[in-house]
């Protein structure tokens, strides 16, 4: 008689999970969880941040070259998953050597507009002949 009653005992045991597994519950289950804001600024592409012009002037006049283009940068592998700000900021290009007032018709310093695409659904540009910081927020 004790033989059947340690067995009967030991089959409900085994069978408790096995029951509590067939329910199951339908509807939307909370979940939480967070993420830290995170910025990250890639590598520049040519490997370095340097925009190569190559020589800027006629040399047969000494006059700035009209179609002067830079070559285009891409800072590969950047991200933010959260709200940022990035600025942009340009300076003239200026002569390193030269002292005292230049002659009629050349300067010391090179104007030119800065454009960055890519960050937000408009670029951005930025001047040096006028005010030469734009800040850029993504929407």
């Amino acid at each position: 008689m004790r033989m059947l009653v340690l067995v009967a005992i030991t089959s409900l045991i085994d069978a408790a999970p096995a029951l509590a597994q067939s329910t199951s519950t339908a509807g939307p289950l909370p979940v939480t969880g967070s993420v830290p804001s995170l910025c990250r600024a890639g590598s520049v592409s040519g490997g370095n941040a340097v925009f190569g012009l190559g020589v800027l002037i006629n040399t047969s006049t000494g006059f700035l070259l009209n179609n002067l283009t830079a070559p285009a940068k891409i800072v590969a592998g950047s991200f933010c998953n959260s709200q940022s700000t990035l600025t942009i900021t340009a300076t003239p290009i200026t002569a390193t050597s030269a002292t005292g007032t230049p002659s009629s018709g050349f300067a010391n310093a090179v104007n030119f507009t800065a454009t960055a695409t890519g960050w937000t659904p408009t670029p951005a540009q930025t001047s040096t002949g006028a005010a030469n910081t734009v800040t850029l927020e993504p929407q």
